[in-house]
Formats: C-alpha cells, structure tokens, sequence
C-alpha cells in the first residue's frame, strides 16, 4: 500500500535534558507516526519506540518499539483512535488509543414537544408531554399522553397533520334535531342552542296542578337547578307552594319541612344542590335527595341567601341586626344605625361577602342605605352618587367584586329608581341607565361582566354587559316557545356563565316563570 501523506501537528516547547533522553530520536517518533498512519507497526529497535499515531478522521496503529512501545494514537471520532502499540522486548506495550467525541446530548434541551397529536379513541386525545423530554443519541423523545374530549368539545377527530377535540363527528352528537356541519360543529334548530343544541332558547314553566301563577327566584350556579312558587290564588286562602326544577325536568313540588301547611319560599342554591328553605316552620336546607335538615336561625328573622358551599347564610334579626350564619353559629352585626333594621340580602361564593341595605327612620325620609359586610370592615355604607337619595344592594357576585342593586333619585322610592352597581377597588357607584320609573338590578353573574334586572315605565326583563342594556326578549331571537302574547317583565337571576336567566312574565294574563338560555 502507498503510504498516504499525513500532517503532522507539532507544539513547540522547551524541553529538559531528561525529557529529550526520554522522547528517543526525533526522526524515528516521526517515522512512528507515518508508519502508523499506513496503519502498520514499524518495529525499531532504539531506547524508544515511536509514538502512536495520530490523525484528523482516525488514529494510526501504534508504533512498536524495542523497549517501551508509543502511546497509540487519538482520534477524534469514536472508532478511530489507533490500536495500541506492540513490544518486541518485554517492557511496556503503549496503551491503547482514547476517543476526544463530545457527549451528543450535552447541549441539547428537550422541552418543546411536537404538536402533532392523535386520536386514542373518537373521545381521547394522544399528545406528548413536554416535561417529559429526554435525549438519546442527540435527539430528543417524549412520552405520549392521553386527555378526554370532554365539555363542548367532546369527540377527537384526526387531520392530516394532527388530530383535535370537536364538538361532533356525526348527527348523533346534536341534540334536539341539530346536525354536524362539515366544521365538527353542531347546527341548531331557531329552538335551541348550546354546543350540541341542548338547551332550549326559551321555555315557559308552567305552575303546578290546580295553581293559578308562577315566579322564579334564583337559579343555582351552573344553571342546573331552578328554584321559585308556584299559587294558587283562587282558594279561600292563598296557597304558595315552594318548587325546584332540575336539569330541564319537570316542576317539583316542596312540601313543608316542618309539617305545616304554611308557605314555603325557597331562596337560592348552593353547589350540591341543597335549596334554602324559609318557611312558616323555620329555615331549612333540603337536600338533592330531598331530606330537610333545620338551620339554627334566630326565632322571627328572615334568611335570603346562602354562600356557594352551602356554609354561610345571611339575613336579618327580629330585633334589626344584621345575621350571617357560619359552620352551625349565628352572628348578629348592627344594627347599622340606631334606629331600623339591618338586613343582608346576599352573598359571595365564600360568605367572606355580604351585602344589602339599612331601612329605617334613621334614613333620610325613612328610606334605604346600601351596605356592605366583611370580616375586617364590619357593615359600611356603599358610596352613593349625589343624585341618589336612596339605595340598596341586592346581589353580590360570586367573586365579591362587583355588587348591584337600585337607587332611587326622588323621595318616592319607586318613582325614579334607578338600576346601579358598584365596582373596582374603591367600589366606585354607577348608574345603569336614566331614571326609567321603576328599574333595578337583581342579579349578577360570576365576575360582574352580565348583570340582570327590569326597567322601563310598565318594566321589562334587561340584561347589562359591556355594550349597555338590552331587552332580554331582543337577545333571545325569533324562537317558537316565545310567541307574541308572551311580555317578559323581569329577570331576576343568572348563571355564572352569564347564560342561564330566569324571572317571570305575563302570559295570557296569567304570572308565569321562564328560563331563557343566551347563544
């Protein structure tokens, strides 16, 4: 074989006089290295044989040597550094070749996984978990996990570059009639809406057997649960029947707690279900499953709302104090001024939250104070604009940051009332709208974005948000269960989400309840 020419890479240094000894004859290290390059062992016979060989793609053969062999040459790629030297007399051999490679992942960082996913099943979707990022050879791999399609998005559907969670993959998936589009969305009849058409744009609720009107009260949290009275006005003596209706079903009838034949009126819901009870008997909370369970509340006080964990309630005193009722113990507060009574309409979603009003003489012309309670505050006055003789608060949102409620602009306090809420840090007050003789918000949803209420001369259902009011029976559209002799005069409950609106109207003369569910 033709010896290949090779560069040698040379470091210049002083050397001692023993380093000189030991380094053998410079011209035979050198022909060490060419030999080695060839890849055979030239055999010297000198003080030293040449050093192993060392080269750009791979190590040369180690040279031998008479006496102590060279160290075999270095590569830098692995697999090429030289072999060690041989010995032809028995001194030490030179050790075999080192590789210089860098470790492949020292500078790699595995935190950015690959978006692509895939479908597991037409309800799970496989995706990679960036955490777990690990390198191997250079490259990095993650593991595959696994997420349920759920909510309004609860199919998987493959594309060809990845896969997603639709709301439907065929017409099975919509409700009510309504149909998969070609976009994975469910297209809805003018009846219904929602993700899968679930939710019925407006429905009336009717009474219970043999009554004459009906009212909706509240409306739990997530929309699931409603509650109200359904009268009978036409006995000899009025009969108010407390009721609840549950995940679209049917009105169901509360009997009594108590044993009495008295009313009933249910007032709000907490998170499980449980429906706060004032009746003739005392307070209640009744349970999903229907068992009542008696709530120590001050004899001849009135409760009216309830935190979203169903712990804390809130309401008045016989003698005018305020009450909030924590963990089984009643608290009275007040009364914030000497003279009238205190009352706490409501709550927020911990009960750390309460707000209302102070009516009394001890309010100019007998009149009303908003107010509100923390632990750390006690009851304070909520701001008023100047305008304002009167005021009161009736909702609170669940995260305590906005409160809504009316004032009224004349002494008269149904003429001129006002629909107004208070917000921001400093709870600044605004007013909702004009003087529209008779107006007020009742209720709020979850951060204060949607408020609900009446306004105008003969009332009408409103809904508040950032673009101002509307009539309710505007947003909710041509839809063939709110015909034309239907006149929605308030609303008086929302959801959380802002969806979910409740109240009463007038419907062929007669009080009804109605539920109406927003796009």
């Amino acid at each position: 074989m033709k010896p290949r020419a090779i560069a040698v890479r040379t470091e210049v240094r002083s050397m001692s006089k023993t380093e000189t000894m030991r380094s053998g004859l410079t011209l035979f290290t050198l022909l060490g290295f060419a030999a080695a390059s060839c890849g055979n062992s030239n055999r010297h016979f000198g003080v030293n044989g040449g050093a192993g060989g060392q080269g750009d793609a791979q190590g040369g053969s180690s040279g031998s040597a008479g006496r102590p062999t060279g160290a075999a040459g270095n590569g830098p790629l692995p697999g090429d550094a030289g072999a060690a030297g041989t010995q032809v007399e028995p001194d030490n051999a030179g050790a075999a070749g080192t590789t210089d490679e860098p470790d492949a992942c020292r500078r790699v960082k595995c935190d950015s996984a690959p978006d692509s996913a895939t479908c597991k099943d037409d309800s799970t979707l496989s995706t990679f978990d960036a955490a777990s990022g690990t390198c191997h050879d250079g490259g990095c791999k993650y593991n595959p996990i696994s997420v349920s399609c759920t909510g309004d998005m609860p199919k998987c559907k493959a594309t060809s570059a990845s896969a997603k969670c639709v709301a439907c993959l065929t017409n099975a998936d919509c409700s009510n009639g309504g149909t998969c589009s070609g976009a994975n969305a469910c297209v809805c009849s003018n009846r219904f809406n929602g993700a899968h058409c679930e939710f019925q744009v407006f429905r009336a609720l009717g009474t219970l057997e043999n009554d004459d009107y009906s009212v909706v009260t509240n409306v739990s949290h997530d929309g699931s649960v409603l509650i109200g009275t359904s009268v009978n006005s036409s006995s000899t003596t009025s009969s108010t029947h407390a009721v609840r209706i549950v995940d679209g079903g049917p009105m169901q009838f509360i009997a009594n707690p108590g044993g009495g034949s008295g009313a009933c009126n249910p007032l709000a819901v907490d998170s499980a279900g449980n429906v706060l009870l004032s009746c003739d008997t005392g307070v209640f909370l009744y349970s999903a499953g229907g068992v009542a369970t008696p709530v120590n509340w001050p004899t001849g006080g009135s409760v009216y709302d309830l935190s979203l964990d169903g712990k804390v309630l809130v309401g008045t005193a016989s003698d005018g104090k305020a009450v909030r009722h924590a963990n089984g113990v009643a608290t009275s507060y007040g009364p914030f001024l000497p003279s009238g009574d205190t009352r706490l309409y409501a709550t927020n979603s911990d009960g750390s939250i309460a707000v209302g009003a102070h009516h009394g003489p001890g309010v100019t012309g007998n009149g009303y104070v908003a107010i509100r309670w923390t632990g750390s505050t006690g009851l304070t006055s909520l701001t008023a604009l100047s305008s304002w003789i009167y005021t009161s608060a009736t909702d609170v949102s669940t995260d305590g940051k906005v409160i809504v409620g009316w004032a009224s602009a004349e002494s008269e306090v149904l003429a001129g009332q006002i629909a107004v809420k208070w917000s921001g840090g400093s709870l600044t007050p605004t007013a909702l709208g004009p003087a529209a003789g008779q107006a007020g918000a009742l209720g709020v949803n979850k951060d204060g974005s949607v408020i609900v209420g009446y306004q105008g001369g003969t009332t009408e259902a409103t809904f508040w948000d950032s673009a101002g009011p509307h009539a309710l029976k505007s947003l909710l559209g041509a839809t063939p269960d709110l015909t034309s002799d239907w006149k929605l005069d308030s609303a008086n409950a929302v959801s959380d989400d802002g969806k979910f609106v409740v109240g009463y109207g007038t419907h062929q003369n007669h009080r009804e309840a109605w539920v109406a569910h927003l796009p």
